[in-house]
C-alpha cells in the first residue's frame, strides 16, 4: 500500500525477511537499500537508513527514508524502495520491494496543498481564532478605528495602481511623445505626436474638430530615415509604396532637433519601392538629419488659394475659386508677348512710332538750342544790343519781300531744270551716269600684272598674224 508525503518529510518503510523455504520470518544479513523515481532507473542512495532485526526482533526491518530536495526528491513524483545487496537464510534477497510512497502527488493534497502550519486541521482553527471577533453578520467590525498608518499604505497602494497604469504621465511625471508609455493604440498615444520633444495632437485627431476637415492636404507625416544624401535627396521611415505618389507636391522638414527650424520645398520625384525623396532645390535653411520630421502636404485641389494641375502648373483662371481674365498661364505670357511685339514695332517705326517719336524730340532740341543762340544775340551776348538787334530784324517792307520772293522762284526754276537733267536717260545727267557704269564694267576686266602696264595677247599687228613665242620660236609674220 501507498501513502503520500509531503515533500522533506522522512518516510519510514517497515518490511519483513522469511526465510524462502519455511516463511519463517528470518533476519536479513548485509542488507542494502536502493530506492527509484518514478520509472527511472537512477538510484538514490544516499537518503535512507536501514535498521536490522529492530527491537531484537528477527526478520522485522526499517527503513527510513529523508525525503528532501537535498536528497534528490521532488514533489509530485512516487518512488519505490527495493534491497540491492542482502541475504535471507543463505538465500539471496536482491530486488526484493520493501515499500512504495509518495510526495504531494495524491488527490487530497492536490485539493488542500501543504498546510501551513503542523496540520489542516491547525490552520482551521487558527483561521477560526481570528475570525469570531468578526460576529455574525460583522457584528464585530462596527467599532473598528482608522489607522493613521494606513494613509500612507493606502496611498502608496493608488499610486502603484496608477503608475502601472501610465496614469501618472497626465499630471505627475514627464510624457516623453518620443518614447510614449504604454501600448502605442492606447487613446492618448493615438492622439498624441512627436514635434520636436513637444506633444501635439496628431492630424487624424484633429479632422473632425472645429476647424478641421475630413479630408486633410496632409499626404504624410513620416520622419527621415537614416542620414540623408543630400538636402535634395533622403529616404521617408514611411510612405506610399506608389512612384510618384508625392511629385509636385510641398513638403515642409522640421528640424528634430530644434522645432523651429522648417524648410519648405517641392518634391520632383519619389520612388515607391525605397520610399526616396528627390527635391527640385535645397530650400537652404538648415541641413537635414535623421529623424528629421517630414510632412507632405497635397498642392493639386487643395484649398490654399490657387489651383494647381498634377504636373504643378497654376491656373491663373481660378484663384479660390473665382474666374479670372484668361484660361492659364499660356494665355498671360501670349498677352505679355504681344504687348513686347507691340512696343517693338514701334520702336522700329521711323514714320509715326516710338523711333519717329525718338527723332522729334531730337528735333525739337536742336530748336531750342537755335533758339537759344539767337536769344543770346538779341540780349547781346556777342556784342549786338538789343537797339541794334532791331534795327537789324526790323519788318520787312513789301518791296523788298516781293523781291525777295522772286529769287526763290528763280532758284525753284534752276533746281527743276537740274532735276529733270538726273531723270533724262539720254543726254542728261542720268546719261552721264549711266555711260559712266559701263565704262566702269570694260575698265574692271583689264588687268594689270605690272603697275602701268596694261596685260595683253597680240594676234597681229597692221593685219598681219604674228607666230612664235618670243623664246624657243622667233616671232614671226604671215
Amino acid at each position: 500500500m501507498s501513502s503520500d508525503y509531503a515533500l522533506e518529510d522522512t518516510v519510514y518503510l517497515p518490511f519483513t525477511t522469511r526465510a524462502f523455504s519455511t516463511g519463517i520470518p528470518t533476519a536479513l544479513v548485509s542488507g542494502e537499500v536502493q530506492i527509484y523515481e518514478d520509472a527511472s532507473i537512477t538510484q538514490i542512495t544516499t537518503a535512507e537508513t536501514l535498521t536490522v532485526s529492530l527491537d531484537g526482533i528477527a526478520g522485522f526491518n526499517m527503513a527510513a527514508v529523508a525525503a528532501t530536495t537535498a536528497n534528490g526528491f521532488e514533489s509530485g513524483k512516487s518512488y519505490t524502495a527495493i534491497l540491492s545487496a542482502g541475504t535471507v537464510d543463505s538465500v539471496s534477497a536482491i530486488g526484493e520491494v520493501i515499500g512504495h510512497f509518495t510526495l504531494e502527488a495524491s488527490a487530497t493534497f492536490a485539493r488542500l496543498g501543504a498546510p501551513a502550519g503542523a496540520s489542516v486541521s491547525a490552520d482551521i482553527a487558527a483561521i477560526e481564532a481570528q475570525t469570531d471577533d468578526i460576529g455574525a453578520a460583522g457584528a464585530g467590525l462596527t467599532a473598528v478605528p482608522w489607522n493613521a498608518t494606513w494613509d500612507a499604505e493606502v496611498q502608496s497602494e493608488v499610486n502603484d495602481a496608477l503608475v502601472a497604469l501610465h496614469l501618472d504621465h497626465l499630471l505627475a511625471v514627464n510624457y516623453d511623445p518620443a518614447a510614449k508609455p504604454g501600448v502605442a493604440t492606447a487613446l492618448l498615444n493615438e492622439i498624441i505626436e512627436n514635434d520636436g520633444g513637444v506633444s501635439r495632437f496628431t492630424t487624424n485627431s484633429l479632422e473632425n474638430g472645429p476647424g478641421g476637415t475630413s479630408t486633410q492636404p496632409i499626404l504624410n507625416d513620416t520622419t527621415i530615415s537614416g542620414a540623408p544624401t543630400s538636402n535634395t535627396q533622403f529616404i521617408l521611415a514611411a510612405g506610399s509604396a506608389d512612384n510618384n505618389a508625392y511629385n509636385n507636391q510641398m513638403i515642409i522638414i522640421t528640424d528634430a532637433a530644434t522645432g523651429t527650424r522648417k524648410a519648405v520645398g517641392l518634391v520632383s520625384n519619389y520612388i515607391g519601392s525605397t520610399k526616396e525623396i528627390f527635391l527640385d532645390a535645397d530650400p537652404g535653411i538648415f541641413t537635414f538629419a535623421a529623424t528629421d520630421i517630414v510632412q507632405i502636404f497635397a498642392v493639386t485641389g487643395s484649398p490654399i488659394g490657387v489651383d494647381v494641375d498634377a504636373a504643378g502648373r497654376v491656373n491663373v483662371g481660378k484663384v479660390f475659386d473665382t474666374t479670372q481674365t484668361g484660361s492659364n498661364l499660356t494665355t498671360g505670357i501670349a498677352a505679355v508677348q504681344s504687348t513686347a511685339d507691340n512696343i517693338e514695332a514701334e520702336l522700329a517705326n521711323g514714320t509715326d512710332g516710338l523711333t519717329a517719336l525718338s527723332a522729334d524730340i531730337a528735333a525739337v532740341t536742336a530748336d531750342v538750342a537755335t533758339a537759344q543762340a539767337d536769344l543770346n544775340t538779341i540780349t547781346g551776348t556777342d556784342g549786338v544790343t538789343l537797339a541794334t538787334a532791331q534795327a537789324l530784324y526790323a519788318p520787312a517792307t513789301a518791296a523788298s519781300l516781293t523781291t525777295v520772293e522772286g529769287k526763290i522762284d528763280t532758284i525753284d526754276t534752276e533746281v527743276g531744270l537740274i532735276q529733270a537733267d538726273l531723270d533724262n536717260g539720254t543726254d542728261g545727267l542720268g546719261a552721264i551716269k549711266t555711260d559712266t557704269a559701263a565704262i566702269k564694267t570694260k575698265t574692271d576686266s583689264l588687268t594689270f600684272t605690272k603697275s602701268l602696264e596694261l596685260d595683253a595677247n597680240v594676234q597681229s599687228i597692221n593685219g598681219a598674224q604674228v607666230l612664235g613665242d618670243g623664246n624657243a620660236t622667233p616671232w614671226d609674220g604671215v
